[in-house]
C-alpha cells in the first residue's frame, strides 16, 4: 500500500494544478497561472520523492559490531 501512496497524490495533483489554473488565471492571466500550475506539479513530485524514498530497511546490510570487514583478519 505503501508504494501506491506517492502514484495516488500525483494523480490527485494534477485536478488541484488545473483548479490553480483556473483560479491563478481569473485574478492574473495566462502565465502566471500556467506557472503557478506546474510548480505546484513539481513541487508535489518533489515533496513525494522526499518523503517516500528512503531505503527499505528490511534491505540494509547488518554489520557486526565486533567483525569489521575492512580488518585484515589474523594469519594474513
Amino acid at each position: 500500500m505503501k508504494k501506491s501512496i506517492p502514484g495516488i497524490l500525483c494523480l490527485l495533483a494534477m485536478p488541484c494544478s488545473i483548479l490553480i489554473f483556473v483560479k491563478v488565471q481569473a485574478l492574473s492571466g495566462d502565465l502566471l497561472a500556467l506557472l503557478a500550475a506546474v510548480l505546484f506539479y513539481i513541487a508535489v513530485i518533489v515533496v513525494c520523492a522526499l518523503v517516500f524514498n528512503k531505503p527499505d530497511p528490511r534491505n540494509v546490510p547488518m554489520e557486526h559490531p565486533i567483525i569489521k570487514d575492512d580488518e585484515p583478519k589474523e594469519g594474513e
